[in-house]
């Protein structure tokens, strides 16, 4: 499979920075540079490897080809779409959130 370039949707982005704010506040810089970098890396393995997400959201809610796949190191997981010319990020979660409710909203 071709290596598919990642697009991010405003809610993901929103999502990221939202959250690299938070840790940035909370945690400090140097962590929350770290996590800007996983989200990075996150994503770069996604786009080399898009379909090893996990389907279970997307199963769950009803949502064909929803796929997500969690940070390392972090409380965090992100999820997309998945077609033969792109991966769409459309949501960066906290993995403590109630998912299928906030997924569902959308």
């Amino acid at each position: 499979m071709i290596r598919l370039i990642a697009e991010y949707s405003a809610q993901a982005e929103f999502d990221i920075i939202d959250s690299v704010d938070y840790y940035s506040s909370t945690a400090g810089a140097r962590i929350a540079g770290q996590l800007s970098s996983a989200v990075e890396a996150c994503v770069s393995r996604i786009e080399a490897w898009p379909e090893a997400g996990s389907q279970r959201y997307g199963e769950i809610l009803g949502i064909p080809g929803l796929r997500h796949v969690n940070i390392s190191r972090f409380p965090y997981a992100i999820f997309y779409l998945l077609d033969e010319q792109r991966v769409l990020i459309i949501r960066m979660l906290h993995t403590a959130r109630d998912i299928p409710a906030t997924l569902a909203e959308h």
